[in-house]
């Protein structure tokens, strides 16, 4: 009799994670889903989003991963189906592409299947002057896009600009010199339609951990300012220091 009894509790526990997903409600909508090329890299892949509905509206990111070329974008927020969607999805090396539906109830497949175009890129050489202790053969220059474009494209007056993490990398040689290929987003078919097309900003990291170390800034620049704005070219040669945190 004991054994059947320990037998039955044994098997009412494996049965509750199965009778718990069974009462867990329903998503409210149905996820849209993002499917990229396989030839993309997507280390550092960025997808933006904003859903509206009666929630009124809400803005945030996908995580991604390398190696992965599909993704979820949940449509609804707060247990309430989003009425519309729009999202902006950058793959380094390609275009800016985005994506906007008013009307997700009238779709009837919630996907799209991109298809990347290669994007340009624009040479830009430059110079560090690293404090001392740090070695030019132990780091490396990381360059970083802010878009304030992307608050327009939403349609938001006042929004926490977004930055695209990585769009570029080089390492820096004895002396501090560096080369760069940027992506050229000042003829991007996106960005270059706004005004405001943003700024490249640069930061110091650790070649072998990644690990970020300090921003820099242009020598002489002034104020909040501390990259270059978005241009179809750049001065050779700029020299860049290390941004003093006050």
């Amino acid at each position: 009799m004991r054994n059947i009894f320990f037998a039955l509790a044994a098997l009412c526990i494996l049965a509750m994670p199965y009778v718990r997903a069974q009462n867990q409600p329903p998503p409210a909508s149905p996820p849209f889903r993002v499917r990229l090329p396989e030839y993309a890299e997507t280390k550092n892949l960025e997808i933006h989003y904003q859903l509206t509905g009666l929630f009124g509206g809400y803005c945030s990111f996908v995580r991604t991963k390398a190696g992965v070329w599909e993704y979820k974008i949940d449509t609804s927020y707060e247990g309430k189906p989003a009425d519309s969607l729009s999202a902006v999805i950058y793959c380094p090396g390609y275009q800016v592409e985005t994506l906007h539906y008013p009307s997700l109830a009238a779709l009837q497949d919630r996907s799209a299947e991109l298809q990347l175009k290669p994007l340009a890129t624009v040479p830009l050489t430059g110079k560090v002057l690293l404090p001392a202790g740090i070695h030019a053969d132990e780091v490396r220059v990381d360059v970083r896009l802010s878009a304030p474009w992307e608050c327009e494209f939403f349609g938001l007056v006042d929004c926490l600009v977004r930055s695209y993490e990585k769009v570029a990398s080089a390492d820096v040689a004895e002396g501090g010199g560096f080369s760069v290929a940027l992506p050229d987003f000042a003829h991007d078919p996106i960005v270059s339609t706004y005004k405001r097309r943003g700024d490249v900003t640069f930061t110091v990291s650790e070649r072998k951990s990644a690990r970020y170390l300090f921003s820099l800034r242009p020598e002489g620049s002034t104020g909040a300012y501390v990259g270059l704005s978005v241009a179809p070219w750049y001065m050779s040669g700029k020299v860049f220091v290390p941004e003093e945190h006050k």
